[in-house]
């Protein structure tokens, strides 16, 4: 059954990205004029893990990196690199490893214009770490500045930045155990996170004296089963995890009485920097063993996921 299960979901995978490959190849750069020069896949190629490594590995082959025109062209720029990104998870990591190497080789060569390299930075970024943009996808965009912290093109700040960042969205990744960390709850009892009980647990990590956590607080209290008694089959453990410990124990937040109320002893998660919080809120969902399943995911991306639990 299991096996079956695992074919089941490599054949949907297999399908969608034949369909995104006959999508991609429909058009070539020389048949109209305001779409991307996408590859055309030779027809001896029969099967789809060929194709896909063909239109991966081809994708920026006809592409002029040296037109900065281009990069005012959002209908043929922005729109070839949003599907670029939308088909590397699609594909092999191997496969998707070498597709954002070549595209990065080819984007950020010394011949090619300071204009468009600072656009195809500008549009990673807001793609891929903007977590405002639902293209966000921190394993997706440790791909690209992998690349481009070594990018000689870049200067030694720039570089680092990129350094920087890497080592923040490797952090606690979808498929890996959450970090552990210590926390201390409103009657001062101290526990840990991979001691805390529950088949799922909603890490929820926030700061009283935030109006957006105000909002989506009241927002997840609203819901069906975070606002119930689920307690037992999901734990919420509402973090704040800054050292002003003070301004956490004068500000008591109007969370479900079942929600673990807690703060970071001497505020270990920030200053370790055990995870990586770049907006309050920041939410993880995590399963019974602790393996993080979802990874700052929007409210409503978090309570869809549970529902289907």
């Amino acid at each position: 059954m299991q096996d079956t299960v695992v074919k089941g979901k490599e054949m949907k995978r297999i399908i969608t990205v034949a369909v995104s490959l006959a999508c991609l190849c429909l058009s070539g750069y020389g048949q109209e004029a305001a779409s991307f020069p996408y590859p055309t896949v030779p027809d001896t190629l029969r099967t789809v893990e060929g194709r896909a490594e063909y239109v991966v590995t081809h994708y920026w082959d006809k592409f002029n990196f040296g037109d900065t025109v281009l990069i005012r062209r959002p209908e043929i720029t922005e729109q070839g690199f949003a599907n670029f990104l939308d088909l590397l998870p699609r594909v092999d990591s191997a496969l998707a490893v070498r597709g954002v190497k070549l595209f990065v080789g080819k984007a950020f060569a010394g011949n090619v214009p300071g204009t468009v390299r600072k656009y195809f930075a500008e549009k990673t970024d807001h793609y891929l770490y903007d977590i405002q943009s639902p293209m966000c996808n921190d394993a997706l965009y440790a791909l690209f500045v992998s690349s481009l912290q070594h990018c000689p093109t870049f200067d030694i700040a720039e570089r680092e930045r990129y350094a920087f960042r890497l080592r923040n969205v490797v952090k606690n990744q979808p498929g890996t155990v959450a970090t552990d960390f210590a926390y201390t709850d409103r009657k001062g009892q101290r526990s840990t996170l991979l001691t805390t009980p529950g088949e799922y647990t909603v890490v929820y990590f926030n700061d009283p004296d935030c109006e957006n956590c105000h909002r989506i607080t009241e927002q997840l209290r609203r819901d069906s089963i975070l606002g119930g008694n689920a307690k037992g089959r999901i734990t919420v453990l509402a973090i704040y995890p800054g050292i002003d410990t003070d301004e956490w124990r004068r500000h008591s937040q109007p969370f479900p009485t079942w929600w673990i109320d807690a703060y970071s002893p001497e505020g270990e998660i920030e200053t370790h920097q055990l995870y990586f919080l770049r907006a309050n809120p920041t939410i993880y969902l995590l399963d019974k063993d602790k393996r993080v399943i979802l990874k700052d995911p929007s409210p409503e991306k978090l309570l869809k996921a549970i529902s289907s639990l």
